[in-house]
């Protein structure tokens, strides 16, 4: 990893004997810009002499090197740890900020999104942001640090960008007598699955029918009333409170995680009829 550092380089004005001090920035073993320039009477002598920018002389070398940690703030780095970055609504994301040359001290570590401050924490190094999404939360992430400095924030700039895409979750009803009837089946990831009737209850046959654009539950139906599904079970143990506006919003064991079988998929019968077969 590469070092920087700050050195100081005395230098005599041959023209006007006025003595300049150069802030450098090092790349070890190579100057990659200079910093600052200042005016200053008090410096270290050491031996070494060279000739530099025609007219000034360097004379002068401070023989301390000080790790450029406190002024300059190299941008972190964003990685994504979730699998994909595209994800459905209700899953978890997390991201990873890591500081390119780490520090003793702590400093608070920020998520942006599109460009606006969501979430901050502490940390020395590195630190995981976890955010629980929804359609809203479909953007540009990046992350930042900073510290605060005597009564000034030190900040640094931002890292690589992350795009996340969030997608709705598909609700159908299948085998039924019509369109707001029959088994409930969901879309995860590229593929339609079932729902499992561990506490599958009237209330959240009223949240897919209400998502369906049905009315109200009339009935919440239990083992494979409207036949057994084929794909993968993707829901099981499904609590809704019945207020909520889609499925996605009820809790659940997390898409993909059941103890369940195809005789056990739960079905709607809802008192409404709509032209839609399914809606986001």
């Amino acid at each position: 990893m590469d070092q920087y550092y700050w050195m100081m380089l005395a230098v005599l004005d041959k023209k006007t004997t006025s003595q300049i001090v150069l802030m450098v920035v090092l790349e070890l073993p190579t100057v990659v810009t200079v910093k600052m320039l200042v005016l200053s009477a008090q410096v270290r002598y050491c031996s070494w002499k060279t000739t530099l920018f025609g007219s000034l002389t360097l004379t002068t070398m401070l023989t301390k090197m000080i790790p450029l940690t406190d002024d300059v703030l190299q941008s972190p780095v964003l990685t994504l740890i979730s699998s994909d970055s595209t994800v459905v609504s209700g899953e978890p994301v997390s991201f990873r900020c890591a500081i390119r040359n780490p520090t003793s001290m702590s400093v608070h570590m920020h998520l942006f999104k599109d460009g606006v401050s969501i979430k901050s924490q502490e940390a020395k190094s590195t630190t995981t942001f976890t955010l629980t999404v929804d359609t809203l939360d479909q953007g540009q992430y990046s992350c930042g640090y900073s510290y605060q400095k005597n009564n000034s924030i030190m900040s640094s700039s931002w890292s690589n960008s992350i795009g996340i895409t969030v997608a709705g979750l598909n609700v159908r009803l299948v085998n039924g007598t019509g369109s707001c009837s029959g088994r409930v089946e969901v879309y995860y990831r590229g593929r339609w699955g079932t729902v499992c009737d561990d506490d599958w209850g009237i209330n959240d046959a009223d949240v897919v029918c209400r998502q369906m654009g049905c009315g109200t539950a009339l009935l919440a139906h239990r083992s494979a009333h409207f036949g057994q599904g084929t794909g993968p079970i993707l829901l099981d143990n499904v609590l809704c409170s019945g207020s909520e506006s889609s499925i996605r919003e009820c809790h659940h064991n997390g898409f993909g995680r059941n103890d369940c079988n195809h005789g056990e998929d739960a079905g709607v019968t809802c008192s409404g009829e709509e032209n839609n077969i399914f809606r986001f």
